[in-house]
């Protein structure tokens, strides 16, 4: 007897645990529709009504390197707050740079956005950009995409290198006196003479000493000095200077 009391009493409790899931799972599924509806009533529809694109040259080198994509949204609703979300893609439809911008939209009105994208490696050529249109109500469905191509060459591609240009000394030459005219009879033809004279001395006892003293220096300079000397006139050599006079003193 008491063991058919326990069993009813199991019973009824059990009926009652599915009788209350039962109208909580009604319940949640009504409420869940009800806010399906709702949403649905406030969810507008928006689309791209333009889309301009200007290609500009970022670094200044010539060459359109970025494109500016400015764009006006419509809704069929009041007041909604839009998001863009912009990609340019290369012919394998690897992104390659990309950007997002969030405005207000009224109705029809022209309010626009601006997203920009910058090449930055790759070759000159052709690069799709692709813009989606997103509302402030649900983030995951598109409200509508536009796509097209423009020609872009990659930030610095006309950038010039600086050459330094090679220092080539040149060596000042003595001036050769230039004779004057055969004397006269009464044109100063002596002094002349005296002239030429002391000109060729001077210019022999210069070369004498400059080749005392060259001789003098030679004497000085050790074995290991003018190896040193030499491979310093190898590199001179090497950055364009003219060691003609240097090579001389060291044979």
């Amino acid at each position: 007897m008491r063991d058919t009391s326990r069993l009813n009493r199991a019973l009824l409790i059990m009926s009652r645990l599915f009788a209350v899931l039962f109208l909580s799972s009604t319940a949640l599924v009504a409420a869940m529709a009800c806010q399906q509806d709702a949403v649905a009533q406030w969810d507008y529809d928006e689309v791209f009504y333009s889309v301009e694109v200007d290609t500009f040259d970022s670094d200044y080198d010539g060459y359109d390197d970025s494109v500016t994509l400015s764009m006006d949204v419509d809704t069929d609703g009041g007041w909604v707050e839009v998001t863009v979300d912009a990609y340019l893609e290369d012919q394998y439809g690897d992104i390659l740079a990309s950007d997002s911008a969030t405005w207000t939209i009224y109705g029809s009105e022209a309010e626009y956005g601006q997203v920009q994208l910058t090449l930055f490696w790759g070759d000159p050529g052709e690069y799709d950009y692709v813009v989606e249109l997103y509302d402030d109500v649900s983030y995951i469905f598109t409200e509508d995409s536009r796509s097209g191509s423009v020609y872009l060459y990659p930030v610095g591609y006309g950038d010039i290198a600086v050459v330094t240009p090679t220092r080539t000394p040149t060596r000042t030459a003595t001036p050769t006196p230039t004779p004057g005219p055969g004397p006269g009879p009464d044109d100063g033809g002596f002094n002349w003479y005296i002239l030429a004279g002391v000109g060729v001395g001077g210019l022999l006892i210069a070369a004498g000493v400059m080749q005392r003293n060259r001789r003098m220096q030679r004497g000085k300079v050790t074995g290991a000095r003018i190896d040193e000397l030499k491979a310093k006139m190898e590199k001179w050599r090497s950055e364009g200077y003219d060691v003609s006079d240097l090579e001389d003193l060291l044979k």
